[in-house]
């Protein structure tokens, strides 16, 4: 499977939709062969097709931008199994809608990947638990039709682990004499705790939900602002930086990070940091998408010397379009293509994702606020009699909802109206 998805990599490249097509068809066929290999090696599999996909993502990207997929009417050849997505594509009206439909097919494989691993989870290892269940949330999150697979997932679990992970992380770089500044592995093990905890809030029906809800925009709204600050508001303390706090920017520390002489962390130093197996951190480095390949290091002083360990952001946070041009500049020099588009990362792809996210959470939070304070007036404040007037019931629902006083006079308003509008249809009944 890992010289199959090796070629699939390879071959990849911008063309038109049938193309595209093809190439996502192979990979799905490859990743049905999945569970016939052996247990062991569903990360390394994993691992790689995850860097697959994301070569692949930046392929129709690509396309997309440079009108390949306007054309449907080419089909390649007589082949016949193209006659059926033929019919198909007649429905995809837009190039959006084929765009998405070629993203969709790609990573229901890898959801599907993650799901089965995590399926095992009592026999796999930590890191076989957190690939999988970041590749899961990464899938479901863009691709609503595929959260069906997070269900029966031991959420509450998986977050926990995750932030236990990152917290070893953390202190076996500072054991190992490293102070860890890691702007991209805080904004995703962030961004991995809010939708843990808002598909958790998903699978709860208790008065756990509002909390978790409430947890899970709190912490996205932390990595929104992370990603759109360019100017450090708050300086955290001392050099290290490994979560997000208030006022903290991305922009900023990725360009502090670029004032210094940046080397990439070697194999070896890599394994002692990670206690990793020897000849591990190699299948590591090269598929794993979030660890040992975006690892750099500097030192500074010269008496007393410093030293520090450093990720750079992912893609997604560096381009507003992520095209394979882009991808592969990257993937060749991450360096060089951070320091020249460190500026991009508040208008990035990335960017704009999470505000969308984060407007959906904030929606949710204030319907589900409103319905659980629905719920608890007549409890606390019983059954309002016939007569009551609009500013008596705005003062009970404030009081018993624990809104402040300040906001009494826009219920008072708001009850104002809806009288006046139940006394207008009552005449027009009579």
């Amino acid at each position: 499977m890992m010289s199959q998805l090796a070629l699939i990599e390879k071959e990849c490249q911008p063309t038109d939709f049938f193309g595209l097509f093809a190439i996502a068809d192979q990979i799905c066929k490859t990743t049905s062969l999945y569970p016939e290999i052996e247990s062991s090696a569903w990360r390394s599999v994993l691992g790689k097709l995850v860097r697959v996909s994301s070569a692949y993502d930046a392929c129709v990207n690509e396309s997309t931008l440079k009108g390949l997929l306007n054309d449907i009417d080419r089909c390649p050849g007589d082949a016949t199994e193209f006659k059926e997505i033929r019919k198909l594509v007649q429905g995809l009206h837009t190039v959006n809608l084929r765009a998405e439909f070629l993203h969709l097919l790609v990573h229901s494989s890898v959801a599907s990947a993650a799901r089965m691993l995590l399926a095992i989870n009592s026999g796999a290892s930590h890191a076989d638990s957190f690939l999988a269940w970041q590749s899961l949330l990464e899938s479901t999150r863009f691709y609503p039709a595929l959260a069906h697979l997070a269900i029966g997932c031991d959420v509450a679990t998986l977050r926990n682990f995750c932030m236990e992970q990152h917290r070893l992380v953390i202190q076996s770089f500072r054991t190992h004499g490293f102070e860890p500044i890691l702007p991209g592995k805080a904004l995703l093990t962030a961004e991995y705790d809010a939708w843990g905890a808002w598909i958790q809030a998903a699978q709860t029906r208790t008065e756990e939900r509002l909390p978790l809800l409430s947890t899970a925009s709190h912490t996205l709204s932390l990595a929104l602002n992370f990603v759109l600050l360019t100017e450090r508001t708050v300086q955290a303390s001392g050099r290290g930086f490994d979560s997000l706090y208030e006022g903290a920017s991305m922009t900023a520390i990725v360009r502090e990070l670029m004032s210094k002489k940046l080397a990439k962390l070697p194999e070896d130093v890599y394994d002692k940091l990670l206690n990793r197996q020897k000849g591990e951190s190699k299948s590591a480095l090269q598929h794993d998408p979030y660890s040992a390949g975006n690892l750099f290091f500097f030192s500074e002083g010269i008496i007393r010397k410093r030293h520090y360990v450093v990720d750079l952001p992912h893609i997604n946070n560096l381009c507003e379009h992520v095209t394979y041009t882009d991808y592969q500049k990257w993937v060749g020099d991450r360096i060089a293509f951070v320091r020249a588009r460190v500026d991009n990362i508040p208008r990035s792809l990335h960017a704009k994702q999470l505000r969308i996210e984060h407007d959906t959470m904030q929606a949710k939070l204030l319907d589900a606020s409103l319905t659980s304070a629905g719920e608890k007036v007549p409890i606390k404040a019983g059954r309002a009699p016939k007569d009551m007037t609009p500013e008596a019931i705005a003062t009970i629902v404030g009081e018993a909802t624990g809104l402040p006083p300040i906001v009494t006079p826009v219920l008072t308003f708001f009850f104002c109206r809806l009288f006046r509008l139940l006394g207008k249809n009552s005449a027009a009944e009579q």
